[in-house]
């Protein structure tokens, strides 16, 4: 068995977060090599300090208690003195990239996932303090340490991201030529439309996405009418849609608006789940 060496241990926030049911904790981070990173809640609670280990176990990816979230619990370490939680894998980390655009895996940043019930946390409803202990098994003399967005949110809110925006609507459509090099874009014509909707949960932001394109309004690419192009994001209920380029047809042509919404927490549901809204034209 090797034995890691305590570096430093770095007191990230002083909080008064209350856990009454069920939470979920992500972190990023990035180190240099050989560094280990664990991150560290105290509780008021008899569990005292709560670690959370980046050592994973593929086999016992899939064989903890399944909540009402949907995901795994994680997996309390037996071999550990202490309370010790490892992270979340298989599925459940799937399900989790499927949900969130926030989750940075590249570059060497790694993100985490942790889902602690009230039970994991020894019944105490409250962490008071969040930090990072890193470790080493040859102390360097130097190392770095990069720490990105931590998050300790209600595990209720990967539920509130099924929730779809309601009474979608395209108002205020006007057409006209390509505003730009008409001549370069023939058998194009440019449309604006106001999107509006309804929301019944808390959104972060909303995407906007449209099909039935052939040509990217952000680079000058030709696209399938089946595909999925983002146009934009909104912090309120509506969106205007400025000179989207849409084929000039003689017949029938759709050109279909989907709008995302993203949750408070960065959860968000698959795109083909969307809410959209058709504009038939000839």
């Amino acid at each position: 068995m090797v034995t890691m060496k305590i570096l430093i241990v770095h007191r990230v926030l002083m909080t008064d977060t209350e856990c009454t049911d069920a939470i979920l904790i992500s972190y990023s981070v990035k180190t240099s090599n050989q560094v280990k990173t664990e991150l560290y809640l105290q509780t008021a609670g008899p569990e005292g300090q709560i670690i959370l280990t980046d050592t994973e176990d593929a086999s016992k990816a899939d064989k903890q208690t399944i909540t009402d979230y949907g995901l795994h619990e994680s997996e309390k370490r037996a071999d550990m003195p202490a309370a010790v939680f490892a992270p979340l894998m298989g599925t459940s980390i799937t399900a989790l990239k499927e949900m969130s655009a926030n989750i940075p895996n590249s570059n060497g940043w790694v993100t985490r996932y942790y889902l602690l019930t009230s039970n994991s946390l020894g019944g105490c409803p409250r962490i008071t303090e969040i930090g990072l202990k890193c470790s080493s098994e040859n102390e360097p003399t130097i190392y770095n340490v990069l720490l990105g967005q931590i998050m300790v949110i209600d595990a209720a809110q990967l539920k509130d991201s099924m929730t779809q925006v309601t009474d979608l609507t395209c108002q205020d459509i006007t057409w006209s030529p390509p505003i730009i090099s008409p001549n370069q874009f023939e058998g194009l014509v440019s449309i604006c439309i106001t999107v509006k909707w309804k929301y019944a949960g808390d959104a972060s932001h909303y995407d906007i996405f449209v099909k039935g394109v052939t040509r990217s309004p952000n680079e000058n690419i030709e696209l399938s009418v089946y595909e999925p192009v983002f146009v934009g994001r909104s912090h309120s209920n509506q969106f205007r849609i400025c000179h989207l380029l849409v084929p000039q047809k003689t017949e029938k042509h759709t050109l279909e608006v989907m709008v995302l919404p993203t949750n408070k927490a960065g959860f968000q549901a698959p795109l083909s789940s969307v809410s959209t809204v058709k504009v038939n034209y000839s």
